[in-house]
Order: C-alpha cells, then structure tokens, then sequence
C-alpha cells in the first residue's frame, strides 16, 4: 500500500516536471517542444513576397476579349466497342448505370479503468494466565500428657495437623479476534461511439435490341464516341480605364486566433483543404471552455496530490502508533509473566499479614488490557487512514488520467491551430481577397470612398515615336510571315499631378472589378492622361477599338466565308470585285491557324454505324436459286407492267368493266325478276 503510494506520488512530481518546467525538456518530449518552435517560428517569419503599401493607389486598364465558339459539324472519335452479327441473328442489349456514392463515418472512444484491491486484517490478542498456586501449609501440634488417678494412669496425646495444599489454577483467557476483510473494486468503462452512413444509389437502366435483317451477309456494328468541332476564335471586345487602391494586409503575427475567430465563416466557405476545419471546429465550439476545463483539472490534480501526501504522512503516524501499542502490550505481557512465581506471600501472606502489594496483580491485568485497548484502537485508525488513502490514490490515478488526457488533446489542439495560422499565412492574398469579396459593398464603400487620391491632367502637348506593327506583303500572296514593326510620330499631351480628387468622383466604388495581389480594381468614370496613354495603341479615330495586333483583326475562317458570300451575292459585283473577293478569301484561310483554333469536344453519346459483310453465307444451290428467284421477280414485274398498260388501254376504248369477270348476267330494265329464297328452314 506505502508502496503504490509513493510510485504515485513520484510519478505525479515527474509529470510536474515535465510538463510545467521551462528547463532543458526530457528526450520523450524533446520531438514535441521541437515542432512547437519551429512553428512558431515560421509563423514569426516575414512574407516571402511584398505587398503594395496599404492607402497607395495606381492606374491602369483592363483590355477584355471575347472568345467566339462557332460549332461545326460532328465527327466519329474513337472506336469504343463492336457487335458482330450473322444473318438474321438479333442481340438484346441491356445498358445499366449505377452511380453509387457511399459516406459512412464512425468514431468510437472507449475508456476502461479497473482497479481491485482486497485486504484482509486480523487482530488476535490472546492472554491466557495460569495461575497455579500451591500453598502446602503443614501445621501440626503435639501435646502429651498424663495423669494418674489412683491405681489408673491416664495418657493423652493430642496431635492437630493441618496439611492443607491449596492449589489455585487461575485460567482466565482473554480471547478477541477481530477480522478486517475489505474488498474495493473500482471500474469505470465508458463507450461512445458515432456512426453515420449516407448513401445515394443512382440507377439508370436501357434496354433494346440490335438486329441483322440480311439473310445472307454478316453485318457489324461499330460503336464510336460522338465528337462536336468548334471554331474558336478571340477578338477585342473593350478597353477600361481603371484605378487600383491597396488594401491592408495582416502582419504574419496577426494572424492569431482572434483573427481566425474574426473570419471563421468566411474561412469555412473558401478554405483549400477541408482537414484544417477541425481546428476552426476547435477555436469555436471548445476551445476557450477546454483551455479553463486544463486549469481545472490542474488544480484538481495538485489538490489531489497534496491529498495523498497528506494521508501518507497521517498513515506513517498511525503506523508508528500501532507499533508503539505493539510494544506496550508486548511489555505488559512480559511483566505478567515475571510476576507469576512469587509464593504464597505474594498472595495469602499478602493478605494475611497486609502487605500493600497485595493490588499488583489486579494493576498489571490493568495495564495489560489498557495496552491492549491502546493496540486495537491504533489498528482500526489504521485500517481507516488506509482505506482513506487508497481510495486518495484511486482519485489521483484519475485525475492524472484526466489531466493528461486534456493536456494531451490542448497540445494537439494548439498544433492543429498552429498549422490552420500557418497555412492562411503561406496562402494570405487567397484568404485576403476572400474576405474582401465578402465584405457589404456599403461597407466597403464607406470605408474608402473619400480617399484622396492623386490626378494626372494634360498640360502641353508633344510628340513622341512609338512601334507600330504592319502586315507583312507575303500575306497578300498567301504565304506566311513575320509582321513588319516600323516607328511613327505620335501627338502626346503631357501629363503633370495638379493636385488630388476623392476616389468616389472618379470611380465606381460600388463596383468592384476584381484584385491583383492586395491591389482592390476600380472602374473610373472618367478618363485621365495616364490612362489615355495606355490606351492608345487600342484606339481607332473610326473604328473605335483596334486590336494592336496586325492578326487580330483578321476574320475566322467561318466569318471570311460569311463575309465573301455577302459580298459575292451583292448586286452591281464585278467579275474583277470577285476576283479581289476570292483572293482575300484564299489570303484569310491560308492564316487560319494565326486566327482561330478548331477544338473537338466529346460529347458523351455514341455514333454507331453498320459494316456489311463482303462476302454471302449461302451455298452455291440457293445462290443458283436466288438468281431464278430473281429473273422470276423481274417477269412478274414485266407481267404486272403490261398488265397496267392492258387496262389502261380498255379505259382507253370506253370499256369500264372489269377484265376479270368470268361470266356476266345482263338484266333488262323491263324485265320482272323473282327471287325465290326456297322454304324457310
């Protein structure tokens, strides 16, 4: 019992010392306080990219394509599978589709804690005191004497003896045994367990049949994936002016948990994967009440363990006075035995001449059972301090169970936490801009609207050269080549900062376009010099917007043939207008793959399609046959013909009647007829 007290007591005060020490770490938790640091560590580190200076602005324009997908025809793909089949053979098919998708979850968390523990203790105090006294007393007298009477002698001798042994046997036993037997047995099993299932079965089923309706010739049909061709092609749709304004971005230190807690709604909309929703799981629903519960639980643990150093300390006193109640007794025994052999004066002559030690014997007794009383209480305390102390034990097993067990799941909480920080912090433009997509554009616009921002205006116009790209001569003859770059003279306006304007009179803030970094995107509502003169490669006098590129203007194939249909259909067209038109068609479609790009889709159907055999499977005989067979269709086909044409000669001559009839009973008008059904039956 001492022993499994102090085992738990010291591995209670090296648990201490573990874990609340700030002292060089033991090897078992080295690995631990290792990936701690270098977390924290890496969450201490700077961006490994900058990021525009919050408040800064810069202008820029946004050049938006559209992408045309004109379909053209369909097409086989490849060969997915084949039916043979002989002559008059059919085949019944059935095409079944089942889409199965099965989720099941189970979590179960089992803890059994047994603890047993018996003892059985007897206290037995038996004094058996015998007392044998033999007290021989031999008293005897003699008197002799005569006399004589006249011629009579008288003579009498009297003789008085006393032997009187008293043996007194004493045997008083004093026989008390008191039996202790406690059995403890502690168990604690706790089972909880989670299971969900879903399941979604998606069934699709088709039936049909395939068939050869040749009597002769095998057939196989050949089944491929249906292909669809698109034209696509890219053409310049507008040109935007717009302001950029930069946003703040957190510091790597401020992404704490307050932070996380602050966005946790947008973060679980958006976040890149789904095993870090634990750790938002975590900051919500338990973590500040799990923080207080490892503090509890610590106080609980101590308070526990100074219990136990309690109880010990009381059982090792009660153990020294059981031990010192054993020694009384053991001294009252011994005096008990060395005062048992005194003579009869010690009791009879005590008594008889009155001697004061008469009341030894009964004081000795006294002090014997006094001793004895002394010994049984000092054992029951025992028993008492002992049960208080196992069960002191029992409480402190769990509570360092309990404790260890929250310290376990706060550390593994905390790292998981840790790891969410760190990945929103190597991913910060992604979750940035998430939470600024999120925020009301009220919200946003009041939060920016009045900010100053500077303005270029034109001040003195001025020339400069710039690039411009030419169509290379080769096109016109249909042969590739390289466009021709050549410089040209270009007015102006330059460009000077004349003082501020408020972002919401230049731009359209509660729109807001898109991001490019922490750079928030803006339409303008009006144009300024810096913006023109980005835009001046995209500007036309009349065509508005042009593509720079000399290729980016050029028709697709599709949209050329259009265009020369149109043009070669007008009225008052020239042979040499067609000429002009043919040509520029064959120039347009020789640069086709400069202009557009033909892209097959599958489309998830199949084409099918029937392959005949070569060759018949009739014998030679019915192949002789068909042939009578055949010159037999062709006379009666002859006789049919002529047939047609003998009627239509009758109808020809007048004649109505019908050519079949075999006989024909002509009645006059006048004529009575009778008709005589015969008897009724």
């Amino acid at each position: 019992m001492w022993n499994l007290s102090d085992v738990v007591v010291n591995a209670a005060e090296a648990a201490v010392d573990a874990v609340q020490s700030n002292l060089q770490p033991k090897e078992y938790l080295a690995r631990a306080r290792r990936l701690l640091k270098e977390i924290q560590k890496q969450l201490a580190e700077p961006y490994r990219f900058d990021v525009f200076k919050p408040c800064t602005h810069n202008f820029g324009i946004i050049v938006t394509y559209r992408q045309r997908w004109q379909p053209l025809a369909y097409q086989a793909g490849e060969l997915v599978g084949t039916i043979p089949l002989a002559p008059g053979e059919k085949r019944s098919y059935n095409k079944k589709r089942v889409v199965k998708t099965s989720r099941a979850q189970k979590e179960v968390e089992k803890a059994m804690s047994t603890r047993s523990g018996e003892s059985s203790q007897t206290t037995r105090s038996e004094a058996e005191i015998l007392r044998k006294a033999s007290y021989s007393t031999n008293f005897k007298m003699t008197a002799e004497g005569g006399f004589t009477i006249g011629v009579a002698n008288a003579k009498g001798t009297t003789e008085y003896g006393t032997n009187q042994a008293m043996e007194s046997s004493e045997k008083k036993r004093d026989f008390r045994e008191a039996v202790r037997k406690a059995a403890q047995e502690y168990r604690n099993e706790r089972t909880v367990e989670v299971s969900s299932e879903v399941g979604v079965t998606d069934e699709l089923t088709e039936t049909g049949e395939i068939r050869n309706t040749n009597d002769e010739l095998t057939v196989t049909y050949l089944f491929y994936e249906l292909q669809r061709r698109f034209e696509v092609s890219e053409k310049l749709h507008k040109v935007t002016p717009v302001v950029l304004v930069a946003f703040d971005v957190p510091a790597p230190n401020a992404i704490d948990e307050a932070w996380l807690l602050a966005h946790e709604w947008i973060l679980r909309r958006v976040i890149l994967d789904d095993k870090l929703l634990p750790a938002l799981d975590y900051l919500t629903d338990s973590f500040a009440g799990d923080e207080l519960g490892v503090e509890v639980h610590r106080v609980h643990w101590q308070t526990q363990i100074r219990v136990v150093r309690e109880l010990h300390e009381t059982a090792a006193l009660h153990t020294h006075a059981r031990q010192a109640a054993r020694a009384a007794l053991k001294r009252a025994y011994e005096t008990v035995a060395s005062a048992g052999g005194g003579g009869l004066f010690d009791t009879v002559g005590g008594f008889l001449f009155g001697d004061q030690q008469s009341g030894a014997a009964e004081a000795i007794e006294s002090r014997r059972r006094a001793a004895q009383t002394a010994l049984e209480w000092a054992e029951a305390d025992l028993a008492v301090a002992s049960e208080r102390l196992a069960a002191a034990v029992t409480a402190l097993q769990e509570a360092t169970e309990a404790y260890t067990t929250a310290l376990q799941r706060r550390i593994n909480r905390r790292v998981a936490i840790d790891q969410m920080r760190l990945h929103v912090k190597q991913n910060i433009l992604y979750y940035m801009q998430a939470v600024w997509l999120h925020e009301p554009s009220d919200q946003r616009y009041l939060r920016i609207y009045d900010k100053e921002i500077e303005w270029p205006t034109i001040q003195d116009a001025h020339y400069v050269m710039v690039p411009v790209s030419q169509p290379n001569p080769l096109w016109e003859l249909g042969e590739p080549g390289d466009p021709i770059e050549k410089w040209v003279e270009v007015k102006m306006p330059a460009a000077v900062l004349t003082g501020s304007r408020k972002l919401h009179e230049v731009a359209d803030v509660d729109s807001m376009l898109g991001f490019k970094g922490n750079y928030a995107i803006f339409t303008l509502k009006e144009r300024n010099a810096l913006t023109d003169y980005m835009m001046q490669s995209f500007l036309d006098s009349y065509f508005g917007v042009s593509d720079p590129d000399p290729l980016g203007e050029i028709p697709s194939p599709s949209e050329a043939l259009d265009i020369a249909k149109c043009a070669w259909q007008r009225s008052g067209t020239t042979p040499a207008d067609k000429k002009r038109i043919t040509e520029w068609l064959v120039q347009v479609l020789a640069n086709q793959r400069l202009t557009s790009e033909t892209i097959v889709v599958p489309t998830n159907h199949l084409f099918i399609e029937a392959l005949p055999g070569a060759h018949p499977l009739l014998e030679d005989f019915k192949l002789l046959h068909r042939k009578v067979d055949v010159q037999k269709a062709k006379a009666e086909a002859l006789q049919e013909s002529l047939e047609a044409l003998r009627y239509a000669d009758r109808i020809a001559s007048g004649e109505r009647q019908d050519p079949d009839v075999q006989t024909q009973i002509v009645v006059p008008d006048t004529t009575a007829v009778n008709v005589n059904a015969g008897p009724n039956p």
